[in-house]
């Protein structure tokens, strides 16, 4: 297994590398962040529900409705020609003995019955001015079972008037991916008692109210369908389907769409083919499906966009240039000096970035799924097995947290015409480099200085050769972002390397783990390859 680590390790540090990927530090809120739109990971709807936000464990408070219960202490006053404070507890029988007054039914009574009930019997036995006050002062303890999609499926122990909120909190709040918020069910005896919506008390502050008894039990579903929200609204989340139609005029309760968005675009799965398109905000009787990806908008009728303008230049930092300008107009107006690099100029963009972080969390859903349902023959591959899912889960976990910086490749440095601008974009003017990195399963991962005419395996060599678990998979990043793949065999032609190029060289797929790492060199590897757009290997 350290084999295993070590090459994920590797394939971690690789997708830094590649991606142009850089760990997210909470300690590290500096002005880049704040000012580049900020891309982690879309949480569930309602995630932050359950966090022990529901302790009411042995406390009372006060239900008029509340139906009393064996077990259940009732504090009693009487004052008059008698005075007396009492606690009892409603025994076995559901029953009280008062002084007197002998033993009294009150099981099935509700608390606002309670004071009611008993004065009508003291006024029976006293003809003096007695009076009397009771309320509940403790519900009865009860063990709740909770089962289904949540974190920690058992046996719980509260009162029976705690809420069944309590009581999935206790269980580690619902499963984030596969439990449902909208089918809760209490079992009594394998009978149903209640269903519950948690929509309800997240959108109105609602929930149920039902008196608990021992041995019940909350079984939360599994989720049928969800889609994603995303755009110009408060809340961007991934959202549940209830079971009546989804319309827009129910999901605007709780997306919280800004002002003046007026239009919204929908991402649609149709068999083998994806679907996309525009609808006006005001279709509240549109209909979503599992598997949507909506994103609210608001089309910009201004004549300017604002671009930023970072890396080597004497020039203002941003620029307010007419909407539909090409960077053509733009690196016109920019102030160089002796080492800007004008010919491998690059774009960060947030459209790109976004595209980027769904497709690289896709593929980790992926992995996930593969190694989740991995099964075993024996107990020793099980055990084994153990081992190397918790390696993998915890490198799916880092890489989620990483964030594309939205790098755009221009693959011809002189057609800078051809790029139209978008607001928010960021130019950057690179410094002039004589330096070539090898970076991956080499001996010595380098800084080299450029030697022309030279090729990958003469700077591999310069960095000690190939390491022992270096495969044949080889890319050369240029200093434009775009990618190019080192050919093998007899009669490959090696790549010739030019100034600030940078050399990567994967490890070998594990044999034994080979479905497995051929996900995590797909991981790596197709987002470098697949396209002209890479992501930012500086930073």
């Amino acid at each position: 297994m350290s084999n295993l680590f070590k090459v994920l390790m590797v394939a971690f540090l690789m997708t830094t590398a590649l991606f142009g990927i850089e760990t997210v530090d909470k300690n590290e809120e500096n002005k880049e962040v704040k000012e580049r739109e900020e891309l982690v990971e879309q949480k569930v709807f309602g995630h932050n529900l359950f966090d022990n936000h529901f302790e009411l464990n042995n406390k009372y408070y006060n239900d008029p409705n509340y139906t009393i219960d064996v077990g259940d202490m009732i504090s009693i006053k009487i004052w008059g020609a008698i005075t007396a404070e009492l606690e009892l507890t409603v025994d076995k029988k559901g029953n009280i003995f008062l002084p007197e007054l002998g033993v009294v039914s009150v099981i099935g009574k509700t608390n606002k019955e309670l004071a009611t009930t008993l004065n009508r019997l003291v006024k029976k036995t006293y003809k003096q001015n007695v009076y009397l006050y009771a309320n509940i002062k403790t519900y009865q303890e009860v063990n709740i079972f909770v089962t289904g999609a949540v974190s920690s499926p058992g046996l719980y122990n509260g009162l029976s008037g705690d809420s069944v909120l309590r009581y999935l909190d206790l269980a580690g709040g619902i499963q984030p991916l596969s439990g449902s918020m909208r089918d809760i069910k209490i079992l009594r005896k394998g009978i149903l008692v209640a269903e519950y919506d948690l929509y309800d008390f997240l959108i109105n502050g609602s929930v149920k109210k039902i008196q608990l008894k021992t041995g019940d039990v909350v079984l939360v579903g599994i989720i049928q369908g969800k889609f994603s929200v995303t755009g110009d609204v408060s809340n961007p989340y991934i959202y549940e389907l209830n079971d009546k139609n989804t319309t827009l005029g129910y999901l605007k309760k709780m997306v919280g769409v800004y002002p003046n968005t007026n239009r919204f675009t929908v991402e649609r799965k149709e068999g083998l083919e994806t679907t996309f398109s525009v609808h006006s905000i005001n279709e509240n009787k549109f209909v979503f499906l599992s598997g949507d990806n909506v994103s609210f908008e608001q089309d910009h009728h201004t004549k300017n966009i604002k671009i930023k303008v970072d890396g080597e230049h004497d020039g203002a930092k941003s620029l307010i240039v007419e909407k539909g300008s090409n960077l053509a107009e733009v690196v016109s107006k920019i102030k160089t000096n002796r080492s800007s690099d004008m010919t491998n100029i690059t774009i960060y963009r947030k459209s790109v970035a976004k595209l980027h972080k769904k497709m690289l969390n896709r593929e980790l859903d992926d992995l996930e799924k593969q190694i989740l349902t991995k099964t075993y023959m024996t107990e020793k591959e099980s055990q084994a097995g153990q081992v190397e899912t918790a390696s993998i889960l915890k490198f799916i976990e880092r890489a989620r947290s990483i964030k594309p910086k939205g790098l755009l490749t221009i693959s011809d440095g002189t057609a800078h015409e051809d790029v139209l601008l978008e607001e928010g974009d960021e130019i950057l003017i690179p410094h002039k480099s004589n330096v070539v990195l090898t970076q991956g399963e080499v001996s010595v991962p380098s800084a080299h200085t450029y030697v022309s005419d030279s090729d990958t395996y003469d700077y591999i060599a310069m960095s000690g050769g190939l390491s022992a678990r270096a495969s044949n998979n080889i890319i050369v990043i240029r200093a434009n972002g775009k990618v190019v793949k080192q050919k093998t065999g007899i009669f490959s032609s090696n790549v010739k390397i030019k100034a600030g190029d940078s050399i990567v060289v994967f490890a070998k797929v594990d044999n034994n783990n080979i479905e497995i790492m051929k996900s995590i060199s797909t991981i790596l590897f197709n987002i470098a390859v697949a396209t002209s757009v890479v992501l930012n290997i500086n930073d």
